[in-house]
Order: C-alpha cells, then sequence, then structure tokens
C-alpha cells in the first residue's frame, strides 16, 4: 500500500531535496555510514525555527520513539511549547537506535538555529541512554530539568505509598524554596532513605522552587513530547520516504489550522491566548479575599483576611514572595490584587510569551508541501 521499504531509503535524499526546495532554509539533512547504507536523516523547517525564536518561551523538550516499520529504529524528536501550551515540533531525527552519540549528532545539526532564540535555552528530558551527557556537551550553557514523572517512576520501586507520592510531588511542584524544604524535612523524618534518593539529584534539574525565571514555564514533565510521539503514529510504520513526506503535510496543516485560530482569537478581542485568559480571569475573581497595605508606590504587603498569610510585591521588579510571577510569567493574585487596586491592566503584566501577539508570530511562517511522490519518482527516472 505504501511501497517498499527497501526503496525508501532509496528515496530520501530525493524527499528532503524536494522539501528544502520549496521551503528554503529548512534542514535537510542524510547521512551514510561507510558501506553506503543509511546511518541517519534529519528535517527541520525553517518556519518553525524561525516562529520559535520570534514567539515560543525557549523550553524544549528531547524524547525519543520507536518506528514500526520493517527496519525498526528510531525517531529523535525536539518540540517546543507555544503560547498556549500546545507542541510545537522544532526537529525529527531518524536513526538505529537512542544512543549518546546519536543524539550528539542530532543537537550539533539543529544547534545554530536554536541559538538564535534570545533568551538562554531550557531543556527538559528523561536521563535515559545518553541524552543529558549529550545535551551537556552540545549546549554546556544551557539548563537542563529531568522529567519528574519518570523520576518518580524510578523512585516509587523503591519507596512505594500514597504518602510518599504526595511528599515527593510536593516537593517538585512547589514554587516556593520554604514549600520545597518542608516536603523534604518531612520526607526524611517519615523515610531517611527516600529523602536521600533526592538528595543525589541536583534539585535544580527537578524542583521548580529553583528553575530558572527566564524561560517562563513551570513545567515539571515532558508531556508535550509524547503528544508529538501520538501525533506521529499512524507514520512511525511506513517506509522512511512516507514519513518523511508526511511529517512535511502535518507540519504545514498544523501551522496552518493555528494561524487561522490566531486569526479568530484576535477577532473575539483576546490579549492573552484561551489558556492564559481563563487562569487570569479566575485570579481576578479571587482577589477580593486580600487585603493590601503600602509600602511604597509599586510596593506592597498582601494580606489573606482568612489566613493572615502574607505577601511582598514589587510591581518595579516583577516579584512576589509567592515567585508564582517569575517562574510562570503570569502575575499571582497578589499581584492582580495590588495591579486592579492602582487601576492597572492585570493583563499587560503577563510576559509578551503568553499573549495572542506572540502566539501569531510562533505560526506567522509558511510550510510548504513537496512534490507529489508520482511527480519526483517519474523526474528521477526521466533523468
Amino acid at each position: 500500500m505504501f511501497g517498499s521499504y527497501e526503496d525508501g531509503y532509496k528515496w530520501i535524499p530525493k524527499v528532503l531535496e524536494q522539501i528544502k526546495k520549496k521551503n528554503r532554509g529548512s534542514i535537510g539533512v542524510v547521512a551514510t555510514d561507510m558501506d553506503k547504507y543509511f546511518s541517519y536523516c534529519c528535517l527541520s523547517f525553517k518556519a518553525y525555527l524561525e516562529g520559535f525564536k520570534n514567539g515560543c518561551r525557549p523550553f524544549i523538550g528531547l524524547d525519543g520513539c520507536h518506528l514500526n516499520g520493517k527496519y525498526g529504529g528510531v525517531l529523535l524528536s525536539a518540540v517546543a511549547l507555544d503560547g498556549n501550551n500546545g507542541m510545537y515540533p522544532l526537529a525529527i531525527f531518524i536513526c538505529d537506535c537512542e544512543n549518546k552519540e546519536n543524539w550528539i549528532l542530532f543537537l550539533n545539526l539543529i544547534k545554530d538555529m536554536l541559538l538564535e532564540h534570545p533568551a538562554p535555552l531550557t531543556f527538559i528530558s528523561d536521563r535515559q541512554k545518553g541524552l543529558i551527557p549529550a545535551i551537556q556537551i552540545v549546549f554546556p550553557s544551557n539548563r537542563t530539568r529531568y522529567w519528574f514523572r519518570h523520576m518518580y517512576e524510578n523512585f516509587k520501586t523503591k519507596h512505594k505509598g500514597v504518602h510518599m507520592k504526595t511528599l515527593a510531588w510536593g516537593a517538585t511542584k512547589a514554587y516556593r524554596d520554604t514549600d520545597h524544604t518542608r516536603y523534604m524535612a518531612l520526607m526524611e523524618k517519615d523515610n531517611k532513605k527516600a529523602h536521600q534518593w533526592f538528595e543525589d539529584v541536583p534539585t535544580i534539574q527537578w524542583a521548580r522552587s529553583t528553575f530558572d525565571h527566564t524561560s517562563k514555564c513551570e513545567h515539571v514533565t515532558n508531556n508535550f513530547t509524547e503528544c508529538l510521539n501520538s501525533w506521529l503514529v499512524e507514520l512511525r510504520c511506513k517506509p522512511i520516504h512516507m514519513i518523511l513526506e508526511g511529517f512535511n503535510l502535518k507540519m504545514m496543516n498544523l501551522m496552518f489550522d493555528r494561524k487561522m485560530i490566531a486569526k479568530k482569537w484576535e477577532a473575539e478581542g483576546l490579549i492573552l491566548v484561551p489558556i492564559d485568559d481563563r487562569i487570569m480571569k479566575n485570579i481576578i475573581n479571587l482577589k477580593r479575599r486580600y487585603q493590601l497595605f503600602g509600602s511604597e508606590e509599586y510596593i506592597w504587603c498582601v494580606m489573606n483576611y482568612l489566613t493572615s498569610r502574607r505577601w511582598e510585591v514589587n510591581l518595579t521588579k516583577k516579584t512576589c514572595t509567592c515567585c508564582v510571577w517569575e517562574i510562570t510569567g503570569i502575575p499571582c493574585v497578589h499581584v492582580v490584587a495590588v495591579a486592579c487596586h492602582l487601576r492597572m491592566d492585570p493583563n499587560s503584566l503577563v510576559e509578551e510569551y503568553h499573549k495572542v501577539s506572540a502566539y501569531k508570530k510562533a505560526y506567522g511562517g509558511r510550510v510548504e508541501p513537496c512534490a507529489s511522490q508520482d511527480g519526483w519518482i517519474e523526474m528521477s527516472s526521466a533523468i
């Protein structure tokens, strides 16, 4: 139905040539070993790399999945997030297996384009099959996070129970260092070996309270890369040239669909993308629970009426002692309470990445389809 698996490898150079011809500046590379057997290929579209630079957070997930065709292999991927937390595919790399050497080859091919992003990059991944050493070699000055769900799966093989699960996930999701420390202190009190298990992993790579403030992304899991694996599932059993063609069409359609969605949001007058617009509306409804005490024009103490807990908000430095604003780029309820009191628009305090304007930049390019298979096969035969 889809052609010969063997012939698929023969057609890779022609498919990539056609894709690059229609999509100038895109990355399309195929390599063979000393015996002229297929080694790897990589495909990345210029429109998405430019959109990542102009409208996406500097946050990239790395993962791999198996191909289900006659000759197996793996598909490695680099995926970003758009402002509405939708997967934003950056590149795929098809090779024989997932190991350190292949990850280095893949990351080196897309390195220069990724580093054009104006902010430092943050990578999130699991800790298997040479991926972490590869990131450290290719991107030594950028930040890494571990996929906490993968960490927890390893942790629970030795430390089971709902209580340990609550403490572990509480520690990783805490925004404030004091909350993280409290969860870890409880874990040490209840199970010293469990506490030591986490102490052996650098906190900066799995605890939200230690994340840098440039990525504006609080994610501790890598679910969006798994979304890509599911998105490509219908292609993963096909001959390799059909995988590349299908990826081309899917990327074209994804960019078009989301471009149309952005136009619809703009016509509806949305400033923030819908997921963040809902968050801000919920936060604004909660602001009445807080009492304000001014220190300076843009420095306030915010107190909860019921619990008497207090937070300090500094609008000039864009900080709140709850740390939510700094990490996510979305104002917390304490900041919103102050902003509304000062008659400021709370949406103006949201980081640009979460706005419809940035979403439009992310999907402002265009992906063109390569020539149909019949067309380039006939052309090759004529030559």
